[in-house]
């Protein structure tokens, strides 16, 4: 031990320094952590040979602090943060009642633009409350001149001082001026790395009981950092390192990994491991609040926030670490608000409209089955949106108690929470009933709703699972600075995620902390010098992370390349045998198991629909085919069943045959084509009444057209079933315009371009059959001039088809769409006669689309069309897709065509059944 300043250090090793002190069992070692301190206490029985040692030999300075450091009083207890956050909320809460009243508490703390709210404030406060005697010293000292800030800093310690004496407490950061020593040395190691170790230094370093074990400098040249591409090759690399050490015999508890940002690597750390079969504990926590059955409490204030939203309560119910008592209901609650569009309540006249309960009223269920269901959701949710409230509104912590257990007893099976959501909601009770035992002493400063603060409270509590600790141990960054590893490796050694820089009085402007004196303290160096000092630790980064380009730490002076260790990576070497390579000799157990399951399954099936034409070997499926796609010996073909099939046979055969639909799992205000749908009934009750009433298209009329809708507008809504529900009328009324907007647009298209002409046909069905198929297909409008010439017209809400799709069927090699030609066809069967006028109406775009068109008799401007007699090819070509349609139908051919592109594939909801496999390759 030497004395150097004032001040004793220890010139050793963590490890020389425990075996030549430890023996003496009237020592401290004080560390910068927990997770450091305990251990160096299991590895110190081995370096001192001792077979016990005390546990409290081995604390963390926090420990420490609590012990030596605080003032020692009978009466006062030290005050803890909860009642931090009390303190703060009633101080916020007299703020806002003094500007109420005219007369500001704070000036600068709490804008009095923000009094109402001033509860936002509490947490932030809280945090100040340690650091005010700190701020006040400095201040003192420093002679500036008191502005409206420091006046409400010192305002506030004075109404914290206040409270503390009243409540028998003292601020442990304020009560540092005295040492009490519990044995005759204390060592504190590596104080470099302790955040507040400053605000004691003087004090500590004049007592004659307490040395010191500096960390020294970072050698950066002994130390180089390896550099890689990307995240994912940095984890891969480590792993495999990481099972290298393992297959040489290094024991598993020699091997550390600390992780900057280990939140976002998490996911990718666990699966390198387990792709590797290698055991990995990580030493990380997480917020009560926000995960696993601790979020409950959380989602059941959402959802009264939110007044019972289909979001909020989806989220509620498919929370998969709550077991539901009536797991039924929940669902069935599920299940009537997607039928019935329960997508949120809404404010009327100031007053908010449940949207479960108006949907009760309303609703008409058709059967009994329905019927059923609705009983169910309402069985469900009116107790829980009864026993919510009661929860959310409580006026104190035992009332929050009180309700939660009432609603636990209705709504959960306790007994099947799982071990860790049955550990997670222990310490969220617990943290309540340390909440109640406060309120009886704290009972004028508790928060205006309590059940929030709650939440506030189990935000900040952070659990750690508890772990056997049999496997390769994961820590956040800067936890196990200075542990005893054999092995560490450090990753994602980038200048944000490592950069350490401790501040003192953070709340302080910069220009503020400054005339005080208060620098920071940048401790990124010392933390890697903590983690170089014991055993081998490889420092690494990569420039691209999961999220984002970084540079490396400014502190390392060299980069080096990864260690090449491809050749013990037994899925590259499955790769490379795939592509051509040698056989492996090695594998992982994952490797074993999938082999096996791909095996077993990869039996000779003889018979994939993918491949192979069913040719009628499949009685129910004959049966079935001929139910939904022939009309007695006829193939049924529309334009539809067309598009579909040469989109791809396989995707028309499990759509169409075996009606396999995507299960819907949303409450929607609104699907895009229900829009649609509308727009079109509107649009066919309109022009059967100008029909009735006129016979033709009179554009005088145009403004009574025009009343004529509006009323078909409202009344047809109405009566659409997809608009039920009680979101129905505020819903239709929304879309009010954009209907009219587009029935006035194809008014004002007739007015142009077909003015006088005959209304013919309106959404008119044709059907046919001929040479053994059966034509069918619904025309939107048909008009007729007075000379004969016929127009056909398809209203479109959506994409509508470009003219290429028909005109350049030979350069695709196949028509991409049969809408027209289908139409054209129908309609010269029907009329005995050529159709030489088809267009698209884009009523969202507003835009025409000419397909064909007779330009002599309707001007189409300089847009591009084609004439009847050259649109021949296109129908001819239709013909040909119809019979090889009819011909795979009949002889129940679905195979999927090569020409079927990945892209194509990619896109189609059927990928995840028919699962075909690509290769793909770069150049």
């Amino acid at each position: 031990m030497q004395k150097t300043a004032g001040k004793a250090t220890v010139d050793a090793s963590i490890a020389e320094c425990i075996k030549t002190y430890a023996p003496s069992l009237d020592v401290c070692f004080v560390f910068p952590s927990k997770v450091v301190s305990r251990l160096w206490f299991h590895k110190a029985l081995d370096l001192t040979g001792l077979p016990t040692l005390p546990a409290d030999m081995f604390v963390a300075w926090d420990s420490f602090k609590t012990a030596c450091l605080i003032a020692d009083s009978e009466k006062a207890a030290p005050v803890s943060q909860v009642v931090r956050k009390l303190f703060a909320h009633a101080v916020s809460e007299k703020n806002r009642r003094q500007v109420s009243a005219g007369k500001a508490f704070f000036t600068e703390l709490i804008p009095e633009a923000y009094a109402e709210s001033s509860g936002i404030f509490a947490d932030w406060i809280a945090s100040l409350l340690p650091q005010l005697d700190h701020w006040e010293k400095r201040f003192t000292q420093s002679g500036i001149p008191t502005d409206t800030e420091a006046k409400d800093l010192a305002l506030l310690k004075k109404e914290y001082e206040a409270f503390l004496q009243k409540h028998e407490l003292f601020e442990p950061s304020w009560t540092a001026d005295v040492f009490t020593p519990q044995v005759s040395q204390y060592i504190i190691v590596y104080p470099e790395l302790i955040e507040d170790f400053s605000e004691y230094a003087q004090l500590l370093e004049a007592c004659p009981e307490v040395s010191f074990l500096p960390i020294g400098s970072f050698d950066a040249a002994q130390n180089p950092l390896i550099s890689f591409e990307n995240t994912r090759a940095e984890i891969r690399n480590t792993v495999l390192r990481i099972e290298q050490l393992l297959n040489e015999g290094v024991s598993i508890s020699e091997i550390a990994v600390s992780v900057p940002n280990i939140k976002e690597m998490m996911p990718y750390l666990k699966r390198e491991f387990a792709l590797r079969s290698i055991t990995a504990d990580f030493r990380t926590g997480f917020s009560l609040a926000d995960n696993q059955a601790g979020f409950l409490f959380s989602q059941i204030a959402d959802a009264v926030d939110q007044h019972y939203s289909f979001e909020s309560m989806k989220a509620l119910v498919f929370n998969k670490h709550i077991p539901w008592a009536n797991e039924c209901g929940a669902r069935a609650l599920m299940s009537y608000g997607i039928k019935n569009n329960c997508v949120v309540s809404w404010q009327d006249e100031k007053r908010y409209k449940n949207v479960w309960f108006e949907s009760f009223k309303i609703s008409k269920e058709e059967n009994p089955a329905e019927e059923d269901e609705k009983e169910a959701a309402k069985n469900w949710i009116i107790p829980f949106m009864q026993m919510a409230e009661k929860l959310t509104s409580a006026k104190t912590f035992t009332e929050i108690q009180t309700a939660y257990f009432t609603f636990r007893d209705r709504f959960i099976v306790e007994d099947k929470f799982s071990a860790e959501d049955d550990m997670v909601m222990s310490r969220c009770l617990a943290c309540l009933r340390q909440l109640s035992e406060l309120e009886e002493e704290f009972k004028n400063c508790l928060p205006s709703s309590p059940y929030r603060f709650f939440i506030t409270q189990l935000q900040n509590e952070i659990y750690v699972p508890q772990n056997e600790g049999l496997g390769i141990a994961i820590f956040p960054y800067r936890v196990a600075a200075g542990a005893p590893f054999t092995y560490h490796f450090v990753l994602n050694c980038n200048q944000n995620s490592t950069g350490i820089i401790y501040k003192k009085l953070p709340f302080l402007r910069q220009d503020k902390r400054d005339l005080l004196n208060v620098a920071n303290t940048d401790a990124s160096q010392a933390f890697f010098a903590a983690y170089a000092k014991n055993g081998n630790c490889f420092f690494s980064f990569a420039e691209q992370t999961i999220s984002s380009f970084v540079i490396a730490n400014s502190n390392f002076t060299q980069t080096v390349p990864p260690p090449s260790i491809d050749e013990t990576d037994s899925f590259l070497e499955e790769l490379m045998m795939y592509q051509g390579g040698k056989a492996f000799t090695q594998a992982y157990s994952i490797q074993k198991n999938g082999f096996e399951v791909w095996s077993g399954r990869n039996t000779e099936k003889g018979f994939s629909y993918l491949q192979n034409s069913f040719k009628h070997q499949i009685a129910a499926l004959t049966e079935r085919i001929h139910a939904v796609q022939f009309k007695g010996s006829a193939v049924r073909v529309n334009q539809t069943g067309l598009r579909n099939f040469f989109f791809c046979p396989s995707y028309w055969f499990l759509s169409r045959v075996l009606t396999i639909n995507d299960e819907q799992y949303e409450a929607e205000l609104f699907n895009p084509r229900y829009v649609g749908i509308l727009i079109h009934e509107v649009l066919e009750k309109l022009y059967q009444k100008i029909k009735a009433k006129d016979t033709k298209f009179c554009s005088a009329n145009t403004a009574t057209y025009k009343e004529w809708a509006k009323d078909i507008i409202q009344k047809t809504a109405k009566m659409r079933s997809e608009y039920q529900g009680p979101l129905a009328t505020p819903f239709i009324e929304s879309l009010y315009s954009r209907i009219f907007e587009a029935v006035e647009y194809a008014l004002s298209f007739d007015c142009e371009k077909l003015d006088g002409w005959l209304l013919s046909k309106i959404e008119e069905r044709i059907e046919f059959e001929s040479g053994g198929i059966f034509y069918e297909g619904i025309i939107d409008r048909v008009s007729v001039s007075a000379e004969g010439s016929s127009v056909l017209l398809d209203y479109k809400t959506g994409r509508r088809p470009p003219a290429s799709s028909y005109t350049d069927y030979e350069k695709n090699g196949e028509l991409l769409d049969f809408q027209m030609p289908m139409y054209v066809h129908l309609l010269e069967h029907s009329e005995k006669e050529l159709v030489e006028h088809a267009f698209f109406i884009g009523l969202r775009e507003q835009d025409v689309s000419f397909i064909i068109n007779n330009k002599a008799v309707i001007d189409q401007g300089r847009k591009r069309s084609v004439s009847r007699e050259q649109f021949s090819g296109v129908m001819t070509c239709f013909q040909t897709s119809v019979q090889d349609f009819a011909a795979a139908v009949k002889s129940e051919n679905f195979i999927k065509p090569e020409n079927v592109t990945w892209q194509t594939c990619k896109a189609c909801g059927f990928k995840g059944i028919c699962r075909t496999a690509y290769i793909v390759r770069g150049e």
